[in-house]
């Protein structure tokens, strides 16, 4: 069982802070932790003039849609070609059917519209943080953001991916617990809500109007979640 508290604390913020501070409760408690990051999910909403503005690739995404079924990617992994960086951390990619297409400035665009392709974005967000700050990811990846979201703290350098579970999945928008294990000391859920944007064919980051998402140290067993690391 898991022992919740709640703290307000930016989207930007949960990976770095919830290892502070749910490793530590992890050790007191005998157990798994938790720490809950602002107000939960939120429906997508449009994409607004705030700061910081979506930047497309240069060259557009041109991949063909994928099925809208869940049922085979909620219970294993997806097939891919073979793991790449982005930033720090090595993740799972095919370029020709789930993304991500495009690489411009060292950012990755144009996943496929599909429950798989929504996971291979979402993982691409925190891959990209474990190189880049905030504003700069959130300018990229991101949409719906404001300035109270971004937080001060900068992304953990030691992340690898471990897992993932589906909350919820339509064609426009899917939330995903992506589970990374981090420093190597344990592994942690981030909630990611992500938004399909018809204007750009590709999916983004969904910030809560909260500013925050939430998340919580798991079971190593990862009990309830879709194992998937680099063998």
């Amino acid at each position: 069982m898991s022992v919740r508290s709640r703290a307000g604390r930016a989207f930007w913020s949960a990976p770095l802070g919830v290892m502070s501070v749910c490793l530590l409760a992890a050790v007191v408690v005998g157990g798994g932790a938790a720490l809950i990051l602002g107000g939960g999910e939120s429906a997508p909403r449009a994409e607004t003039g705030g700061l910081p503005t979506v930047r497309a690739s240069s060259s557009g995404c041109s991949l063909p849609a994928g099925s809208q079924d869940i049922s085979s990617v909620a219970l294993s992994p997806p097939a891919i070609v073979g793991w790449h960086q982005i930033g720090n951390m090595e993740v799972p990619e095919a370029s020709a059917t789930l993304g991500p297409e495009h690489q411009s400035g060292g950012w990755f665009y144009c996943y496929q519209h599909s429950p798989a392709g929504a996971l291979l974005a979402a993982i691409g967000v925190w891959a990209s943080g474990t190189a880049a700050t905030a504003a700069q990811v959130a300018r990229h990846l991101a949409v719906n953001v404001t300035p109270q979201a971004l937080g001060s703290d900068e992304l953990p350098p030691g992340l690898s991916l471990a897992g993932y579970q589906y909350l919820s999945y339509t064609p426009r928008a899917a939330v995903i617990e992506v589970v990374f294990d981090v420093y190597g000391k344990g592994d942690v859920e981030i909630t990611t809500p992500m938004v399909w944007v018809p204007g750009l064919a590709d999916w983004r980051l969904d910030v809560p109007a909260s500013g925050s998402v939430s998340s919580s140290v798991v079971d190593p067993s990862l009990a309830g979640y879709v194992a998937w690391r680099l063998a």
